[in-house]
């Protein structure tokens, strides 16, 4: 047994020497330490570590330097377990990220507080850093009160006499005030007044003014004090104030109609100056026409007038529908509107209905003269829209529409009449005539009385023929005249014969 103990714990024992034999080997070589990167960033200044890389386990130092204007306020580790004290830190195994945190020197800016005659004021203190308090005293003198501050310079909002003191100068205004009088008066024809009878310099003062029966308020005159007035209100001055209520006389105004229609005014009543808007209506198959002055001194224009300094009476005169559409007419307002189709002369046309209310459906025909066909449609007033064809449609508009039929010639000549034929006269030729006897000597006759020339017969007015353009008469009228004119001389060679056969 013993023997066998001994055996188990030598065969230990050279397995324990052959294991150091192995690691012990001066062959095997040794492992480096790794170097891990070190970085430092910063703004408003510079700043570095004492190595770029190192070990762990090396102490590392660290130095940082400002710009001006700026202090080192402090480390922040950005990456990396390490604490840095006294600007050192020992490395760890890892990369290591640093900042240097750098922070503007504070600058004490000044406090201003502008003087002012009905007091005192100041500011404590009267120089500080940003972020400091400030506390404003005003002392106002006799027969003054302190109003508030104004800030004058610096973004800074004042409370209770404090303010938080910016990165900038501060320049602040006080206010000081006293109650001044407020006074108002009229012409005698109406009432007037202000809701305070006295107030400090930049308090909202309302006026009011009642005219009396038969007047209206016309206006404020001012008689003192630098203010201006804007809907019956003003902003106090360091002032007195005086204002002074103007009214003047109503007059009536009178609208008349022809019983086809409405009319009527803006007011019933109204002082001189005022613009008056009129507004009329035709009852149904009825427009507005006109306007007519009956009373006042005054011109209506688009339906408006000046009041004048007198009464005023006007009467709506309105018109049949079927009397208005023409040109000068097509601009009237009214709630039926007109349809005009006018043509290039060479054919006609016409719309149905020729008038209607906005969204009635309207139809225009063309029809062309002989000789002519149907072009297009110009749209002259209306803005619609419809197609070329001879007979087309459209929305009426709620506005007036003239349209032009444009004709364009079809390769025709048309139904022109063909001047008739009118036969050749045949002229009976006469028979050459025989030589007279030579007569004997007659003894000499008296000379005869030369008969008396009759009286020419008064020549009738010949009737006006209209001119309507159609040749066909006047063809009618030249082969009449040929016809007669062969008569004629017929008659003129026969008479000839015959005198000469005596």
């Amino acid at each position: 047994m013993k023997k066998r103990i001994l055996s188990m714990l030598l065969c230990c024992l050279m397995l324990f020497g052959l294991v150091f034999t192995v690691s012990a080997d001066p062959d095997q070589p040794e492992v480096d330490p790794v170097a891990h990167a070190i970085t430092v960033t910063t703004e408003n200044g510079t700043a570095t570590a004492s190595a770029e890389t190192a070990v762990a386990g090396t102490e590392i130092t660290l130095t940082a330097e400002a710009n001006e204007g700026f202090r080192f306020l402090k480390w922040e580790v950005v990456e990396g377990q390490i604490e840095i004290a006294d600007d050192k830190f020992v490395m760890p195994d890892t990369d290591v990220v640093i900042n240097a945190v750098f922070e503007k020197i504070p600058v004490e800016h000044k406090i201003t507080v502008k003087p002012s005659k009905m007091g005192k004021a100041y500011s404590n203190p009267k120089t500080a850093i940003a972020g400091t308090e400030i506390v404003l005293t005003a002392e106002p003198d006799s027969g003054y009160f302190f109003a508030g501050w104004k800030v004058v310079e610096g973004d800074i909002t004042i409370a209770s006499d404090k303010f938080i003191m910016p990165d900038e100068d501060v320049v602040i205004e006080v206010i000081f005030s006293k109650e001044s009088a407020i006074k108002v008066t009229t012409d005698g024809n109406g009432e007037a007044s202000a809701d305070k009878a006295t107030a400090v310099n930049g308090d909202e003062i309302t006026l009011t003014a009642t005219p009396k029966e038969g007047y209206a308020f016309k206006e404020w005159q001012v008689v003192k004090g630098n203010v201006e007035i804007k809907d019956n209100k003003f902003i106090m001055p360091d002032e007195d104030v005086e204002i002074k209520a103007i009214f003047a006389a109503e007059h009536k105004i009178v609208v008349l109609t022809d019983k086809n229609g409405t009319a009527s005014a803006s007011a019933t009543d109204a002082i001189a100056g005022t613009e008056i808007v009129l507004t009329a209506k035709g009852n149904d198959g009825y427009y507005f026409k006109e306007w007519q002055v009956i009373r006042g001194n005054v011109e209506i224009k688009d339906n408006k007038f000046v009041m004048p300094d007198e009464d005023v009476t006007v009467k709506a005169i309105f018109a049949e529908i079927k009397d208005a559409p023409n040109d000068d007419d097509m601009n009237v307002k009214r709630d039926i509107h007109f349809v005009l189709v006018k043509t290039d002369g060479n054919g006609v046309g016409v719309a149905y209905p020729p008038y209607s209310e906005a969204g009635t459906k309207v139809t225009v025909v063309a029809i062309a003269k002989p000789g002519y066909k149907f072009k297009e449609w110009k749209v002259v007033k209306g803005g619609v829209e419809l197609e070329n064809k001879k007979i087309a449609s459209f929305v009426m508009p709620a506005e007036n529409v003239i349209l032009e039929a444009i004709f364009e010639s079809d390769g025709t000549e048309g139904d022109k009449p063909t001047l008739p034929d009118i036969p050749k006269p045949d002229f009976p030729k006469p028979d050459k005539p025989n030589k007279p006897d030579k007569p004997e000597d007659p003894s000499t006759p008296s000379t005869p009385e030369a008969p008396s020339n009759p009286e020419a017969p008064s020549n009738p007015e010949a009737p006006e023929v209209p001119d309507t353009g159609d040749n066909t008469n006047v063809l009618l009228w030249v082969a009449a005249m040929v016809l007669g004119g062969g008569a004629a001389i017929s008659t003129v060679v026969v008479s000839k014969k015959k005198k000469e056969e005596n």
